[in-house]
C-alpha cells in the first residue's frame, strides 16, 4: 500500500520495519521463536509423553542457555543446578550467539557504517560510572537509541539522571556487578 498508493501511515510503518535495528530484532525473533514453538508443541501433544517431557524441556532449555552461558557450566548438569543469573558464567559479548542471520546482518551493517557500535554506551549505567559523575547527560545514548526515548520527555529523564549522579550511593551498590 505504501509503494502503490503513497499512503503516509503505511510508508511510516514500512520505514520503521526496514530500519536496520528493527530488521535485526525481527531476525533475532525468527531465531528464538522456534525454541518456544517446540516447547508449546511438546506440551500440546495428544500422545502420551509424560515420560519424555523433562528430557525435551531440559534439552531446549540448555540449548537456549548455551547461547549466552559458557558450555562448561551447562554440560552434565541438571537444569536446576545451572545458575543462569550469575554473570560470571556468561559468554563475552562477542561470543553470545544471537543467530546466524543476525550476526550476518550486524556484520554487514557495521562494515557499511549503517549502524554504530552502541554497546559501549551502556557502560554509563554501571553504578561505578554513575557514581563517578563523568556522564552528566543521557543525550548521547538518546541520540544512539531513539526508540528507547520515543514518546517520553527527554528533559524529564535527563533531570532524573542528573539527580541520580548526585546521590550518595552506598559503596556496596557502587561496587556490585
Amino acid at each position: 500500500a505504501a509503494l502503490e498508493d503513497k499512503i503516509s501511515n503505511a510508508q511510516t510503518i514500512l520505514n520503521t520495519i526496514a530500519a536496520p535495528l528493527n530488521v535485526v530484532y525481527l531476525q533475532f525473533l525468527s531465531f528464538v521463536l522456534p525454541f518456544f514453538i517446540d516447547l508449546n508443541l511438546e506440551m500440546q501433544s495428544e500422545d502420551m509423553k509424560i515420560h519424555v517431557v523433562y528430557d525435551r524441556i531440559s534439552s531446549i532449555y540448555k540449548e537456549i542457555l548455551s547461547c549466552f552461558i559458557k558450555r562448561i557450566h551447562i554440560t552434565n548438569k541438571c537444569c536446576h543446578e545451572i545458575n543462569y543469573t550469575n554473570p560470571q558464567l556468561y559468554l563475552s559479548n562477542e561470543d553470545v550467539y544471537i543467530g546466524v542471520k543476525v550476526f550476518a546482518t550486524l556484520s554487514t551493517l557495521l562494515s557499511e557504517n549503517k549502524i554504530k557500535p552502541i554497546l559501549q554506551h551502556f557502560k554509563m549505567i554501571d553504578p561505578k560510572t554513575i557514581h563517578g559523575g563523568k556522564i552528566t547527560s543521557l543525550g548521547l545514548i538518546a541520540s544512539q537509541l531513539p526508540i528507547l526515548f520515543n514518546d517520553i520527555d527527554l528533559d524529564d529523564v535527563d533531570r532524573g539522571w542528573r539527580k541520580l549522579i548526585n546521590m550518595d550511593l552506598d559503596e556496596e551498590v557502587v561496587n556490585s556487578n
